[in-house]
């Protein structure tokens, strides 16, 4: 079946059984009302009638026990239902593009000095992690994040394709991750836990613990002989003040050693829960099979361990039950209870790490075969090692006789893509076009000229997202995307800032920098600049432009400038055949400006400024 058919089916079963469980719930309901009317009957029968025995009152409230259980049973049973009900509701939302604003933005991972992360709408609402990621802990949607703002090598892009393949149909896993544990959040710190489980215990000398548990013996002991022997209460006395003593002296270490866990508690019923999904689930990629080798510790799986973990520190919390925190106090039971974390810490907490790394791993991968899954037309890029890259681009032309010579070195940029459309844009909306740069077939630099609304930043943006989607190891919207290993520089949604007395012109220039920064690493980088220094006058733009683009592709690097200002595109003729003009034209039409969005070779020979100025009202003077 298609994925719209898969989930619309699955879709029909959730809402068939949560209407089932639904009517039992209400059935259940209305038999403890029945049962509750039953207990006052009888009740009143045996306080009535001496006939009646003691025990018939007795019958009705043991019915209820059972039925209140076997309710409460049924009410997580319909919970579960719901929520897959609206799994399946917002799988099918994505299907129909009505998937912005649902999920993680990923904000807080857009750092404004990343080269290209905010200028490809990376994240943020409606962005491409908000449309990727599936991930159900601050650990998965971190690791999936790092992985669209970082290339990953060839090699491990490559397995990361073959373990998106095999989890590509596991629909079951991703729905049970999902309904597992959905009304917990990851609200705290994410390294909290990791913070903890790594810091040597603090509290387990030998000679504090057996001080701790001989006081606690000697205080049930004196409680005994008091009550029992005639002891007096001296000797329970004696022992609480030796507690006392124990407790200043070593209680600030004692809450020292949990206030980290303290911040996660709330974090690992829902890390116990995910990972045991994954631990259940048969792998056979070889990426897969790695990851899954470093859940391994002590013969246990992870979620075993956190789940101890937790029931711990549920007792520790108790202490602050305050009909339990005298008995609490006297059995020192925060100090036993701290020893049997600190015993933790020492067998596994140093995996900890190491597990949460590779949870935040399988999520990833998760919510990129789920990706994967709805769109079952894109395809996985090929992705080059340095070395092929220049045999491999051999195959593809004769370089031109004219043209200046390649960088040297092992370092070949190159992109060629067919059909590539943006990922974000609705499929009957978006537009497909080819693009080849570098090699020995492809210009290493392509400037788009084009009216305004034309396509330019999209065309950017959908370059650039589909490399950082290939990157990453998802398929990409595309025919067929073939690439060099690339490093991303992008000037496109540039601010300049009040705040810190920086100018539009400026902040654009501090990215061109870094954009040339990254060429001095000696990789391979993809440039994608906008509307290039448009923040000065046409003589300083020109020249500008021209020396910066030199350099760029003289270092090797490919790239996209698009620009309004047609005397750049002169500069085409003098980086002898290294560059190539293109355009998005328009057509005026019964009043309106229409758009095809078409890439088109050659220079732009025409604007519609003046027409979209007149369209709002504008006096611009007569037509021409």
């Amino acid at each position: 079946m298609t994925p719209r058919e898969e989930y619309e089916s699955r879709l029909g079963l959730r809402v068939d059984e949560a209407k089932r469980v639904e009517r039992l719930y209400g059935t259940l309901s209305n038999l403890r009302l029945l049962v509750f009317a039953l207990f006052l009957l009888s009740l009143w029968l045996v306080l009535g009638s001496p006939k009646w025995p003691l025990w018939v009152a007795l019958i009705p409230p043991g019915i209820f026990l059972v039925l209140f259980i076997f309710h409460e049973i049924v009410a997580q049973r319909l919970v579960r239902a719901q929520r897959a009900v609206r799994y399946y509701e917002l799988a099918i939302a994505r299907l129909d593009d009505r998937w912005v604003g649902v999920g993680p933005e990923g904000r807080e991972y857009a750092s404004p000095r990343h080269p290209y992360a905010i200028d490809l709408d990376l994240f943020g609402p409606g962005s491409l992690f908000q449309r990727l990621s599936l991930a159900r802990t601050r650990f998965g949607e971190r690791t999936l994040a790092g992985w669209l703002l970082a290339p990953a090598a060839p090699t491990e892009i490559r397995a990361r394709q073959q373990a998106v393949e095999e989890l590509r149909p596991e629909l079951d896993l991703r729905e049970n991750i999902a309904l597992e544990g959905e009304e917990l959040e990851l609200r705290g710190d994410p390294d909290a836990f990791v913070r903890w489980a790594e810091t040597p215990p603090a509290v387990s000398g030998v000679v504090l613990r057996v001080a701790v548990y001989g006081f606690v013996a000697l205080a049930l002991l004196s409680v005994v002989g008091a009550l029992r022997w005639g002891w007096g209460w001296s000797p329970f006395i004696l022992s609480l003040m030796a507690q006392i003593l124990v407790r200043v002296r070593f209680q600030k270490s004692l809450d020292a050693s949990t206030a980290d866990l303290d911040d996660a508690h709330d974090e690992l019923q829902l890390l116990a829960t995910v990972l045991s999904r994954f631990e259940q689930h048969p792998v056979r990629c070889e990426w897969l099979t790695e990851v899954r080798l470093r859940l391994e510790s002590e013969g246990r799986p992870p979620s075993i361990w956190i789940r101890r973990l937790g029931r711990l520190f549920d007792l520790f919390e108790a202490k602050r039950n305050s009909l339990f925190a005298p008995i609490s106090f006297v059995l020192m039971l925060d100090f036993i209870i701290g020893f049997a974390l600190d015993d933790w810490r020492r067998r596994v907490g140093g995996r900890s790490r190491a597990w949460l790394e590779a949870l935040g791993d399988l999520e990833a991968i998760s919510s990129l075969a789920g990706y994967a899954y709805e769109r079952s037309d894109d395809v996985f890029a090929t992705v080059r090692e340095s070395e092929d890259a220049r045999t491999g681009a051999d195959t593809r032309g004769v370089a031109e006789t004219s043209a200046a010579p390649r960088a040297e070195g092992p370092y070949v940029s190159f992109v060629e893509a067919e059909s590539l459309g943006h990922p974000l844009l609705p499929a009957d909306a978006c537009i497909r076009n080819d693009v080849t740069l570098g090699g020995r077939a492809g210009p290493d630099l392509l400037v788009v000229s084009g009216s305004n609304m034309s396509g330019k930043s999209t065309f950017l943006r959908t370059l650039g997202m589909g490399v950082v989607l290939a990157q990453a190891g998802a398929p990409v919207r595309c025919r067929r995307l073939e690439l060099s290993p690339l490093r991303l520089g992008a000037s496109i949604r540039v601010m300049d800032s009040i705040q810190e007395g920086v100018s539009h012109f400026y902040a654009e220039v501090k990215r061109l920098r870094q954009i040339v920064e990254r060429t001095e690493e000696g990789s391979n980088v993809l440039f994608l600049v906008d509307e290039i220094l448009q923040g000065t006058n046409s003589h300083d733009r020109r020249i500008g432009v021209e020396a910066v683009m030199q350099t760029l592709v003289d270092r090797g690097a490919v790239g996209v400038i698009t620009t309004h200002d047609l005397a750049l595109t002169e500069m085409v003729g003098r980086l002898r055949g290294r560059a190539e003009n293109v355009h998005f034209q328009d057509e005026l039409e019964d009043g309106r400006m229409r758009f095809d969005y078409r890439l088109r070779p050659g220079v732009v020979s025409k604007s519609n400024a003046l027409e979209l100025m007149r369209s709002v009202g504008l006096d611009v003077g007569p037509r021409t």
